[in-house]
């Protein structure tokens, strides 16, 4: 199996994703202290710099190990953050999960990250299926989600099938 540390920089036409340790701290901080982010994810600000390192650490461990993929996903051409995006290939089914700051353009951002991530899991883990699942707060993401080609699986989850014609 590739080691999964080699997929990055991943580029869009508007976006850059990108290991975290490559945006400055204070960024990756603001994004998992935001109170309205962390209530949407059932989570716990994290409140200090010191345990945003931390987490960041942590998150390049599992890159490291090959158990998923997480990129700052950054605007160009300043590589601003506005989020993350982790992705979990397993079989032919990849998991994404999502943080965006909140007022950014989300429709805009949603869909190119969902297309980049999209092709990496169809042309380099041979996944046929994209699948997200929303916390009960993230009830705004699903009419984007739908607008996009996701049908709804369950409650909060949300699939589309990956085809080359699709992810391009």
């Amino acid at each position: 199996m590739t080691p999964f540390e080699i997929y990055h920089p991943l580029m869009s036409q508007n976006l850059v994703l990108d290991w975290l340790t490559t945006f400055p701290l204070k960024d990756v901080f603001r994004l998992q202290q935001d109170a309205t982010l962390a209530a949407q994810k059932q989570r716990a600000p994290i409140t200090d710099m010191t345990a945003a390192a931390q987490a960041i650490n942590q998150m390049m461990h599992h890159v490291m190990r090959n158990d998923c993929l997480v990129w700052g996903v950054g605007l160009k051409p300043a590589k601003q953050l506005v989020g993350m995006v982790q992705l979990t290939p397993h079989q032919q089914t990849a998991q994404v999960v999502l943080d965006f700051f909140p007022n950014q353009q989300i429709p805009t951002i949603l869909n190119e990250t969902l297309q980049r991530v999209g092709q990496l899991a169809l042309h380099e883990f041979d996944c046929t299926t994209l699948e997200i699942t929303l916390k009960p707060t993230e009830h705004h993401l699903a009419q984007l989600l739908t607008q996009q080609g996701f049908r709804q699986i369950s409650t909060q989850a949300y699939q589309i099938a990956l085809t080359a014609q699709e992810m391009q």
